[in-house]
Parts: C-alpha cells; sequence; structure tokens
C-alpha cells in the first residue's frame, strides 16, 4: 500500500513519563495492480502483454479482457489512452519538458540547483484498431475491475502494436469524500501509470 503515513512510537521507561515519537513513512508505487494468473495475458516480459490471435483481415472485431485491482483505501480515477506505436515511432514531439529546480535533496548545499526532467504524455493515437471499455472509470478501494479490449481487423494486414496506458488518480467521488486538505491529495502523475501492451496479426483471406 502506497502514500504518506503518519503515527507515533511510544516509548515507555519506568519511573519515567511516555515520551512520543512522531514517524513519518513515505511509500511509493501505483496501488493500481494488473493480478498474475489471468487467461490471456502474457508475462514474459517487462510489461504485461494482451496479444490477440491471429485473424484474417477484414473480419468481424474480436475482443479479449483483463482485470485491473486498486489495493489501495481510496477510490481511483482510471482513465485509458491507447497510443498506437507507429505514432510513436514517427512523433517529432519533445519526449521531455527541462527546467532548472531548487535542489532539497541531501546533496543541496553543494549543488543548489538541479535539472528537473518531466515527461511528457503524447497525444492519443486516433482511429486506432484496438479500443478499450470502460475508458474512464472510477475504480472502489479495494476492488477488482474488468476491462474489455476489442481489436478491429478492418485496417489491413500486418502485425499491429499499441499500448494502452493509465495515470490513477483521486477519483471526484473519493476528493469530495475526503477529510484531506488540497495539498494533501496526490497531483496526477504521483500514484505511478499503470500500462498493457496491445498486439494483434492479421493475414490475407
Amino acid at each position: 500500500m502506497c502514500g504518506k503515513f503518519d503515527d507515533k512510537i511510544i516509548s515507555n521507561v519506568e519511573g519515567l513519563g511516555a515520551i512520543e515519537f512522531p514517524v513519518r513513512i513515505n511509500i511509493s508505487g501505483s496501488p493500481i495492480v494488473i493480478p498474475n494468473n489471468q487467461v490471456g495475458l502474457n508475462y514474459n516480459a517487462r510489461f504485461p502483454s494482451l496479444p490477440m490471435p491471429t485473424i484474417v483481415a477484414n473480419s468481424q472485431p474480436i475482443k479479449k479482457s483483463f482485470k485491473i485491482r486498486n489495493t489501495g483505501i481510496r477510490s481511483l480515477q482510471v482513465d485509458w489512452n491507447i497510443f498506437d506505436c507507429k505514432d510513436l515511432e514517427s512523433a517529432d514531439t519533445d519526449p521531455f519538458k527541462l527546467k532548472i529546480a531548487k535542489n532539497q535533496s541531501f546533496d543541496k548545499v553543494k549543488y543548489p540547483f538541479k535539472f528537473d526532467f518531466q515527461a511528457l504524455e503524447p497525444a492519443e493515437s486516433v482511429n486506432s484498431c484496438f479500443a478499450i471499455q470502460p475508458k474512464n472509470v472510477a475504480v472502489p478501494a479495494r476492488s477488482v475491475q474488468e476491462f474489455s479490449v476489442t481489436f478491429d481487423p478492418q485496417i489491413g494486414t500486418g502485425l499491429f502494436k499499441s499500448i494502452v496506458l493509465a495515470t490513477p488518480f483521486f477519483s471526484q467521488e473519493e476528493i469530495e469524500a475526503s477529510d484531506l486538505s488540497p495539498d494533501q491529495i496526490p497531483k496526477k502523475g504521483t500514484l505511478g501509470n499503470i500500462s498493457l501492451n496491445l498486439n494483434a496479426l492479421t493475414i490475407a483471406p
């Protein structure tokens, strides 16, 4: 479970009063995970993939499903974007935004400033042969959500590769019900990313 946690350690020494030590722990990572052992998912890669069966071009669309689990204690919004690999390879936009920021790390005296690289998400692919449903959904805490991916083989023959990516953040319902102040609510991007590789092969009739 990731997030910021505040607690107290209480020391009781005989003959002395109790002494409290405040403790703060930061655990990073995404509370959204893709559970293992799902039929149809390939885990033999750095990122899980959802391979579609080889299909004849111009056939009817095919569909496969997968599940994600929210392991956290907050409801999270999951908005999927699909990026076709051919679009990523031909993109001419800068993948990073570079700025000079004040260094707050342990070496801030020696190096008062640092380079801050911010990854820029490319534009979502238009008219992709892959589609995901539901595309936008709030996943309650400690729950499992199922999604279906559809591949439309009407584009032609060949190998089609895409990436479906989501950046979880607090759902609107969670924000409204939460007792956290605005500065305590994690910003989008701080709860990690979740992604799945999609690939399909079409052949001529």
